[in-house]
């Protein structure tokens, strides 16, 4: 008898954890289902368990990216049973490209999520799933712990994440390199403005055989050395918005109508016009820096940190071009300030969500992970002496710091063997700048209830907004009324303003820090 009632009472209790645990699963189900039947990462060499993670990234595809990327795979199958599949698209058709993703003509599981390319716009049109804490601390626990809860704070749309950010901090001033050998033999002694950049490329032009500068894509680099920085201007969306820190009190602007910038576009016009840039400049694929380092062209504009790998690289291999850092702003830049956050997201309705959360882990504690993506193959792409990073003839099939997307951690970063005091020097220029706020890397407009029609905004980018800036219209008064009035359709100014009203609540709560 006793048996028997002991054997109720834990029956009993059993049917009562059973509806406790279902009444709590339910709870959450919302956030947590789509963990709950995905299998977590366990090291497996056999092939027929292994998942494929197919990856998009903005950016370019090295020649020797398939090699690096199988040797990182042969890591990652052991490690986490995945391997990963990188597509890369260019950033003047990032926005279609992640359309035709989300509309499910492409099979992707992660993708890169940047403040600059429309993430909260994406966000907003539930593009990206969710992330919550529970699905961090299971998959990604490491990575999870290194994220400062305010950087998570300025990522959320409407609270909640829906991207694993990067915390490496990388600057927002770009430079020129230009080749010293050049400049020797013309005697040029600096590069200080667009003015002695201008006949520096004129006097190339003339005598010798090469492009003086070579650019395509979209044009922002050259926009941000001669245009953005000696105005104290940020740009934050693709549409030319910027956020202005020339006065007291900053505000978000169209930069087509903003002081000075038709005379920019004027001037880049006349670049094309005489041979400075290509003609075809705006119907090119952006331009790697191989062009710089072959010797086909004469400059190249990049960021700082990028400008500082690219020379120690050429000291290296090609010590005869004698690669310099300018600051062409005319040494007005007065503020520092980071690029846009960017990391990863995973695609919505994603059936490796756990995998691909253990990826991101990888990335950002395998230092061999990290230096493979980052660097290379060592003995190949590069070697390492006294702990620096030395450059091989083969590192332009895989340059050093080649994508953002894959600088997760600064724990497994070389320092260059051969690091040049200018460009040093102009880093603790930047960094040690003051007098403006700083931190606005992690700010983006949060689309309200209207949210701006994305698709319409790129065909305007497309059509208008990118030949612009590389000076492929004749009637620039008329390309940018034309651009005008369809973002205005696509209530791209609605958009603009509702940024300013969020662009002063965010000073109040980081501008001072």
């Amino acid at each position: 008898m006793k048996k028997t009632k002991l054997i109720k009472r834990l029956m009993l209790l059993l049917a009562v954890a059973f509806l406790v645990a279902f009444f709590f699963s339910a709870m959450y189900k919302d956030e947590e289902s789509i963990i709950s039947t995905i299998p977590q990462p366990n090291p497996d060499n056999n092939p027929k368990n292994v998942v494929q993670l197919n990856i998009t990234a903005v950016g370019v595809r090295y020649p020797d990216f398939d090699a690096v990327q199988e040797q990182v795979n042969l890591i990652l199958r052991k490690a986490i049973g995945v391997e990963i599949k990188v597509n890369f698209i260019d950033k003047s058709t990032a926005t279609q490209s992640y359309t035709a993703t989300f509309a499910g003509e492409h099979n992707v599981n992660l993708i890169d999520a940047n403040l600059f390319y429309d993430y909260k716009i994406w966000a907003a049109r539930n593009a990206y799933m969710p992330i919550t804490e529970n699905m961090m601390e299971l998959c990604a626990p490491k990575t999870f712990r290194k994220l400062n809860p305010k950087l998570l704070e300025q990522i959320k749309y409407r609270s909640r994440v829906y991207m694993v950010p990067s915390t490496v901090n990388t600057s927002g001033e770009y430079v020129v390199l230009a080749r010293g050998d050049l400049m020797d033999k013309y005697g040029i002694t600096s590069l200080k403005d667009a003015n002695e950049l201008e006949n520096f490329l004129r006097i190339l032009k003339t005598n010798e055989d090469i492009t003086p500068y070579d650019v395509g894509g979209v044009g922002h680099e050259l926009m941000q050395a001669v245009y953005l920085q000696p105005r104290s201007l940020q740009m934050i969306d693709s549409s030319l918005l910027a956020l202005d820190f020339s006065s007291a009190s900053p505000k978000v602007v169209w930069l087509p109508e903003y002081e000075g910038f038709t005379d920019y576009l004027q001037l880049v016009q006349k670049w094309r016009s005489s041979g400075l840039i290509p003609e075809n400049a705006a119907a090119r694929k952006p331009v790697g820096e191989e062009s710089f380092v072959q010797g086909r062209s004469a400059i190249y504009v990049c960021r700082i940190e990028e400008a500082m790998q690219m020379q120690s690289f050429i000291d290296d291999v090609s010590p005869q071009f004698d690669p310099r850092i300018y600051d062409i702003s005319g040494q007005r830049v007065t503020w520092c300030d980071y690029e846009p956050l960017n990391g990863f997201a995973v695609v919505g309705g994603s059936h490796n969500a756990a995998k691909s959360l253990a990826f991101i882990e990888q990335l950002a504690t395998n230092e061999k992970v990290f230096r493979l993506l980052n660097y290379g193959v060592e003995g190949y792409h590069y070697q390492i002496e006294n702990g620096k990073y030395v450059a091989t003839e083969h590192s332009s099939r895989y340059p050093a710091g080649n994508n953002r997307l894959w600088q997760f951690t600064d724990e497994f970063v070389l320092e260059n063997r051969l690091q040049r005091q200018d460009g040093l020097n102009l880093l603790k220029r930047y960094q040690s700048s003051n007098g403006k706020p700083r931190g606005f890397g992690s700010f983006s407009i949060d689309p309200d209830a209207k949210v701006v029609e994305i698709n319409e905004k790129q065909r305007v980018n497309i059509r208008f907004i990118y030949p612009l800036t590389l000076g492929a219209f004749d009637d620039i008064a008329s390309a940018i009324k034309n651009s005008r009035d369809e973002l205005g359709s696509a209530g791209f100014f609605e958009y603009m303003k509702s940024g300013q009203s969020q662009l002063e609540r965010y000073l109040q709560q980081y501008g001072g820090e």
